[in-house]
């Protein structure tokens, strides 16, 4: 009997956990998959595909494996009559890819089998990682390998359980160490974090997400699998629907709110209410991971509103326990070329990468030769460290031809200089403290011409 809470009369309850029991829409894409021919058939139609392609099944050449892969996948996407000899063409060119060494082929035939049929990804991205892991040498197959390995690390966790995601997270540590890029290792980091403090949260949603095929209306088994996805790894599509048919009635009814979509200012502030009033009965991480939910909503409606409620929102924003500077109001902005950017893009150049990885919330400041550009952000003595890396773009390649050096200020006082940059996707991490400062300011110096200096911030936040 699930226990209700307190003050609630036992008719409101009963509405509750009738809510928490109805129906949600399925998953997007769930009613258009189809399910994936059985063995018997699957056995079958490849022994026709290796007929048809038999010249090049028995040639060892891994250019000519590429090749077929390529073929294969090409003659899938073209068949769309006939949805068990699509699958096993997908599934051939997954095979053929991986004993070629051709690492994104076969992500591409997983990611086209996964959009079209009910497989289990998480497993098949398994066996590739483990093919080919260990084994690759070029920088940008190490790159690609290292981005799917973060990729999968949170399905992993909740699918396979906690053992066979270390193994994953060991996989990838071996990758990133190999790239000696510290932008690139901190994408790991929450990971590294979850299984050496969480271990007993991951294998408890582990089992839950385990129970869920045979009992989809499980109360528990939902609200344990919905707080793991959204609090812990931050997949909320994911995890709300969890959420919305679980047995904690107050999450259910916000996770409900959530999944109705607020569209105006004074609803998506109820909501953010919401969230951080519900915060209060958590602690640590999950706590934290209530608060910037709440944060989320808060920002959403301090753009839309105006006046009074524009002002309470900016307190409410300052309150989170932190903030991306990309989300917060600058000041003094100076560039050397183009525009101030802050939306993760590097001016017309398109996504700001940086050793194969995006900066989603970067910040492009482009500098004059031989001198700097700067931004400055109001912090109001409420914050106590900065995070962030820097780096220069990886698309510029070999043109940039000089030297950038990053450094942060507080009120106008030196805080810390990286070391010099000089080549396309070199990077260098930055954690700087800030107690009693008042304004901070960002500057990249370019000694030197400036041509294709495109230093960027990467995903730089202030610490309360």
């Amino acid at each position: 009997m699930v226990p209700f809470p307190s003050g609630r009369s036992h008719f409101a309850a009963l509405l509750a956990l009738a809510a928490a029991l109805s129906p949600l829409p399925p998953s997007p894409g769930e009613e258009e998959r189809k399910e994936a021919p059985d063995p018997t058939t699957q056995k079958e139609i490849a022994g026709r595909i290796h007929k048809l392609f038999a010249a090049e099944y028995a040639s060892r050449d891994p250019s000519a494996q590429r090749s077929l892969a390529a073929k294969l996948f090409i003659t899938a996407e073209s068949t769309v009559d006939d949805a068990a000899h699509r699958f096993v063409l997908f599934d051939e060119a997954r095979q053929v890819a991986v004993k070629a060494g051709d690492i994104r082929g076969a992500f591409q035939a997983i990611e086209a089998m996964g959009r079209g049929y009910r497989v289990n990804l998480v497993e098949l991205k398994l066996k590739v990682l483990d093919s080919l892991g260990r084994t690759a040498v070029r920088v940008e197959d190490q790159r690609l390998l290292l981005r799917e390995c973060a990729a999968t690390l949170g399905e992993t966790a909740i699918e396979r359980g906690h053992k066979e995601a270390s193994q994953l997270l060991s996989l990838a540590d071996s990758i990133a160490g190999k790239l000696k890029s510290p932008w690139a290792s901190s994408q790991l980091e929450p990971f590294r974090r979850l299984l050496k403090t969480q271990k007993k949260e991951v294998e408890d949603a582990s089992r839950a997400f385990a129970l869920l095929p045979s009992a989809p209306d499980d109360l528990d088994a939902n609200r344990l699998v919905g707080r793991f996805q959204c609090f812990v790894l931050g997949a909320w599509d994911e995890g709300l629907p969890r959420l919305a048919r679980g047995v904690h009635l107050k999450l259910t009814e916000i996770a409900r709110k959530e999944i109705a979509g607020p569209k105006t200012a004074e609803r998506m502030t109820v909501l953010g209410d919401a969230w951080r009033e519900a915060s209060v009965a958590e602690k640590g991480t999950v706590q934290e991971a209530f608060l910037m939910r709440a944060y989320h909503w808060h920002l959403q409606a301090y753009r839309l509103a105006s006046g009074i409620e524009k002002v309470r929102l900016d307190t409410a924003l300052d309150e989170a326990p932190w903030r991306c500077l990309s989300e917060m109001m600058e000041f003094d902005v100076k560039v050397g070329w183009g525009q101030f950017c802050k939306d993760g893009t590097a001016y017309t150049e398109g996504q700001a990468i940086v050793d194969g990885f995006k900066g989603k919330k970067a910040l492009f400041l482009h500098p004059p030769t031989n001198g700097y550009s700067s931004v400055r952000y109001p912090l109001k003595k409420k914050y106590r460290t900065l995070e962030t890396h820097v780096g220069l773009v990886d698309h510029v390649g070999d043109h940039f031809r000089s030297t950038l050096v990053f450094e942060v200020l507080g009120d106008g006082k030196s805080l810390w200089k990286s070391i010099p940059i000089t080549r396309a996707g070199a990077n260098q991490r930055c954690e700087v403290k800030l107690n009693g400062v008042e304004v901070l300011e960002l500057q990249v110096h370019c000694k030197g011409h400036n041509g294709y200096a495109q230093g960027v911030w990467l995903d730089p936040r202030v610490i309360r």
